[in-house]
């Protein structure tokens, strides 16, 4: 694999968070490596590679600034996360 998946993660209950900078083609590698894990990405993902992570078998995504950000919130702007949220579970549309 390469040095973009960075060394973070956490296991807990047999669920791995891994910080992979928005690449799910290493969904299936760790898959085959470690099968009763449960991956759930974290970091770039976005509406438009969301549906690939789920794809390749992670069991979540963890989306955190595609989602929402402080300018959101100070704002109140819920309905702009509200949208946003729509996209990522619709992949996009």
């Amino acid at each position: 694999m390469e040095a973009n998946i960075h060394a973070f993660f956490t296991i807990s209950n047999s669920k791995c968070s891994l910080y992979l900078n928005g690449e799910s083609k290493y969904i299936k590698e760790i898959k085959g490596l470690l099968p009763q894990v449960e991956v759930i990405p974290i970091g770039g993902i976005t509406e438009g590679n969301a549906p690939d992570f789920l794809k390749a078998g992670s069991f979540a995504l963890g989306i955190g600034s595609t989602l929402v950000n402080d300018k959101l919130i100070q704002d109140l702007n819920f309905a702009e996360i509200e949208r946003r949220a729509k996209q990522l579970v619709n992949g996009g549309h």
